[in-house]
């Protein structure tokens, strides 16, 4: 053979083999490329699932809008690996013709050497010749298999319709411990923002640093729970994205909240410490900015709390008395033995009470009174239903205040619980004359002059006016004022004052 016919069959072939490998690396990078684009597919799926399960118009729409884009790429890889697998040879190049032995010139030119034992080698054309073509690399697109090609292979199948495609796709079943998982986390969501919307409206009276240390705790509970999406539950992350949309707006409807480092996806944080530590925060800003309890609201408080409780144990004894007067109508007394047990268990639940219906429980229990014979229901007959004794009743003209001796400490916390039941204090203030109306005209005198030394000590504060003289109770001193209407220890110059000798009758 020819050298210089050899080394161009050579580099043909190696130009071949070059052009086959290319072809591969670009179909493994286009299938690539084709598989991640459809898993996208399916992760955008659940994206739009989950947007129209909880009515998330907005959200679905977008998702659309990316389903549909990367169906476009999708079509346009498969397209390309059609392209590629279309303009890919289908057989290897025919081999050049050898040229005819027999040529004078050629065996003149190169004859064989007889010393030389070695065989000449056959050409590459006469062995691809022999051997027959070499098989066709398997397609992307469907086609008819050649008698070379293996039909083991399968090729990738061919996209009819994005829609069609899209729609034949099956959605991944998630396992049971995620779909509960998932559940969980919704409802956390959904907790969140109700919180938020409820407690929307009272933050515009609490103090700024009070208000953000809430909305602080809010975002480090609606990071913590991304964060637990991101990682295990993807399903979940459409209605995160809803929590968050109403966490921002309630933040601009609430004047003076700084951003949130909670809601920047880049920031990096222990959000459990951060949590706990603003959680015991915002515990102190309580107790700090917690309004003042007066002694009147006190009294009223656990006045409220004794009625109710009071109603509860009538209601308790009358359904009680109810019951018994109930058995001899369902019963035929004394005959039945059930009916006599029924009366008896009957009147063992109202022995409790009997002190508050004695009267009507003698009235149902006296025909039957040889059932419930015994010390048990001795009580019933027994009990004294007469009111206590009434006091005797003061003369008429004789006033009530005229009877009593006033100390010092019952001028000044007579005066003081009435300013602080109608709140005069700080701003809201009153006239001097109003804290002696009810006073006996004998204690006036050392009632003035108690007024004076609480202006002296700083209790009160002196409002001066066109008309007359006002005060009112100075906001840092209502713990003092609360103490000695209570009889707690005061300060060593009021407690001197009040102490120095009682009024006289």
């Amino acid at each position: 053979m020819d050298p210089a016919t050899f080394d161009q069959d050579l580099a043909r072939l190696d130009a071949d083999l070059r052009a086959r490998r290319e072809s591969l690396e670009r179909r493994k990078k286009v299938e690539k490329e084709l598989a991640e684009v459809r898993l996208r597919i399916e992760a955008v799926k659940q994206r739009v699932a989950t947007a129209q399960e909880i009515g998330a118009a907005d959200l679905c729409e977008a998702a659309t809008k990316l389903l549909s884009s990367l169906v476009d790429d999708e079509v346009r890889l498969v397209a390309i690996a059609g392209t590629r697998a279309a303009s890919a040879p289908s057989a290897p190049p025919k081999p050049a013709a050898p040229k005819p032995a027999a040529a004078p010139a050629t065996a003149r030119v190169a004859p064989p050497r007889v010393a030389d034992p070695v065989p000449a080698q056959p050409s590459v054309a006469a062995a691809a010749a022999k051997e027959g073509p070499p098989p066709a690399p398997a397609p992307i697109e469907p086609h008819a298999p050649s008698a070379a090609e293996p039909a083991a292979k399968e090729p990738l199948p061919a996209l009819v319709s994005p829609s069609a495609e899209t729609q034949k796709m099956p959605t991944p079943k998630v396992p049971e411990e995620d779909m509960a998982a998932s559940r969980e986390v919704k409802a956390a969501a959904e907790g969140l923002v109700e919180e938020v919307e409820g407690s929307i409206k009272s933050l515009t009276a609490e103090p700024p640093e009070l208000r953000n240390t809430r909305f602080h705790i809010w975002s480090f509970r609606w990071r913590l729970l991304r964060e637990r999406a991101e990682k295990e539950l993807p399903s979940a992350m459409g209605i995160l994205s809803w929590a968050y949309a109403q966490l921002m707006e309630a933040r601009k409807s609430v004047p003076e909240v700084p951003f949130l480092r909670a809601f920047n996806p880049k920031e990096r944080g222990d959000w459990p410490k951060e949590l706990a530590d603003a959680e015991a925060l915002l515990s102190k800003l309580r107790l700090k900015h917690r309004p003042p309890r007066t002694r009147a609201v006190e009294v009223f408080a656990r006045r409220k709390e004794e009625q109710t409780k009071a109603v509860q144990r009538d209601q308790e004894a009358f359904d009680a008395l109810n019951r018994l007067r109930a058995v001899p109508v369902n019963f035929c007394l004394p005959e039945d033995p059930e009916g006599v047990n029924a009366f008896r268990e009957a009147a063992r639940g109202c022995m409790p009470f009997v002190k508050r219906i004695a009267s009507d429980l003698r009235l149902t229990c006296g025909p039957y009174r040889d059932l419930i014979e015994g010390d048990e229901f001795e009580e019933i007959w027994t009990v004294d239903t007469k009111p206590a004794a009434q006091e005797k009743q003061r003369p008429a003209g004789e006033p009530q205040e005229a009877r009593k001796t006033w100390t010092r400490r019952d001028l000044i916390g007579r005066m003081l619980r009435r300013m602080l039941a109608k709140k005069e204090i700080g701003g809201k203030h009153t006239e001097v004359h109003n804290l002696y109306q009810g006073l006996p005209d004998h204690v006036r005198g050392d009632a003035k002059e108690g007024v004076e030394m609480l202006i002296k000590e700083g209790i009160l504060r002196r409002k001066p006016t066109t008309k007359d003289e006002h005060v009112s109770i100075e906001p840092s001193a209502v713990r003092i004022v609360e103490d000695l209407i209570e009889g707690r220890p005061l300060p060593p110059s009021i407690a001197r004052w009040l102490e120095e000798a009682p009024v006289a009758r």
